[in-house]
């Protein structure tokens, strides 16, 4: 969320941390709903969590492009090291 972020003005901060708190916690639970439903389909079989790792790993791709296209990244530009405060 911080490199979501990073970028905006400090009149939109507030806002912006809100929009994304909001969008992430349902699609949180939303994921942890799914993996609970495939693990309690699959009972005791080894192949049901071979599926729900599997779905989970499919959902962490899903998200990798919008990671990569966050700023401050890979490809964002690099911000100058902060150099710690002074001593008074």
């Amino acid at each position: 969320m911080t490199a979501a972020s990073r970028e905006l003005p400090a009149d939109r901060l507030a806002g912006a941390s809100t929009a994304l708190s909001i969008n992430a916690q349902p699609a949180a639970s939303a994921g942890t709903a799914l993996l609970s439903v495939l693990l309690g389909a699959a009972g005791p079989d080894p192949a049901g969590f071979r599926l729900a790792y599997a779905v989970a790993a499919a959902l962490l791709a899903l998200a990798l492009p919008a990671a990569l296209r966050l700023p401050g990244g890979r490809r964002g530009r690099a911000r100058p090291p902060v150099s710690p405060p002074s001593a008074p």
